[in-house]
């Protein structure tokens, strides 16, 4: 059964041609009051490890090299045991620095990836081999290509030769640098 709404007259003032609704005081207050308490009790609370960076420098230090134990037992001796972490907030203190690591480590693949790194996700097997990468660059335009291809497959092996179309695009993109450089310089000046 749908609910019944109510309609209720709501009294509006203008302010320099702004409608704005009219609320008793202490329903706006109680509203604001609410507010506060939500938005408290979503806030993170600072831990002993984040209002402290020497605690953090030292937990950071020592991840992964000692039981926590034992790390717990050197807080309270080397920052005294009303400002010491438990054993708890170590281990949640260290699993955030594991995914602020690991969120790092993406962020550094997706921008060597996005601004023309060499290893991203996407970059040819010419790029991911700097033997390959430098054999190429010191042999192509100096024979035919499936002449370059057989040497490549004779020196690194077939497994590890990219197809022609690569090595194509690899050489283009060789052929490219140099005027890309000229003219950005030439505008420059």
């Amino acid at each position: 059964m749908p609910k019944k709404i109510r309609y209720f007259d709501i009294q509006v003032a203008k302010i320099d041609r702004q409608k704005y609704a009219v609320v008793p005081l202490h329903e706006y207050e109680a509203f604001v009051r609410e507010n506060r308490l939500r938005k408290a009790q979503r806030r993170p609370r600072p831990t002993k490890i984040n209002a402290n960076p020497e605690i953090a420098a030292f937990l950071a230090s020592v991840l992964g090299t000692m039981p926590v134990d034992e790390i717990f037992f050197q807080c309270r001796i080397r920052f005294g045991e009303e400002n010491a972490p438990s054993v708890k907030r170590i281990y949640a203190h260290w699993a955030r620095l594991r995914r602020q690591a690991a969120l790092n480590d993406e962020q550094a693949m997706t921008n060597r990836a996005l601004f023309g790194g060499a290893f991203g996700p996407h970059a040819s097997a010419v790029d991911k081999n700097p033997a390959l990468a430098e054999f190429l660059a010191t042999t192509l335009g100096t024979k035919h290509i499936d002449d370059v291809i057989a040497e490549c497959q004779a020196r690194f092996g077939a497994e590890n030769v990219p197809s022609k179309s690569a090595i194509y695009r690899h050489w283009t993109k060789l052929r490219q640098r140099p005027t890309r450089t000229v003219t950005m310089e030439n505008e420059h000046e």
